[in-house]
């Protein structure tokens, strides 16, 4: 198995969880809430190097292997979207967008984080963008991704 190191960016957030439990947002990154839950402290005083890597394999391994069923939403709810301006759909791909922008980065899925930030800006825009025209782009962009991430990750179970 090849080696997953702990992004920085997740780390620094994991510590600074520990310092300050009270201001973790949930679309930080799971793996804050998660490291709280499970250490209660410094992972640098109750793991080893090779116990957090371990940990931290198991967490990115869960999430890629939710990819396939988070592409199907985005693209179900793109299209409910399309059929009702006033569909509840929007808020829900709104949802799922955010969390995505906020999480893929947390996993090394840097691109998917990007595409999501990107139309979870445009979605959350006040008044929030509806125009298919505008988000198309955008989220044609982000199931691109989301496919390139899910076939690296069968590519490299093989």
């Amino acid at each position: 198995m090849a080696h997953v190191a702990f992004p920085a960016c997740a780390r620094r957030r994991a510590e600074r969880a520990h310092r300050n439990p009270g201001a973790v947002r949930y679309h930080e990154c799971r793996i804050v809430t998660l490291w709280s839950v499970w250490f209660g402290g410094s992972v640098r005083e109750h793991l080893g190097e090779a116990e957090f890597e371990a940990r931290y394999r198991a967490l990115r391994a869960q999430y890629l292997s939710d990819l396939p069923q988070r592409r199907r939403a985005v693209a179900s709810l793109w299209d409910a979207s399309l059929q009702d301006v006033a569909s509840p759909a929007w808020c829900e791909l709104h949802t799922l967008t955010h969390r995505l922008a906020g999480s893929a980065p947390c996993y090394g899925l840097d691109e998917v984080g990007e595409a999501a930030q990107e139309l979870d800006r445009l979605l959350s825009s006040k008044p929030p963008c509806r125009e298919p025209a505008m988000l198309r782009p955008p989220i044609a962009q982000l199931l691109d991704r989301l496919d390139a991430a899910i076939t690296a990750e069968v590519t490299s179970l093989a």
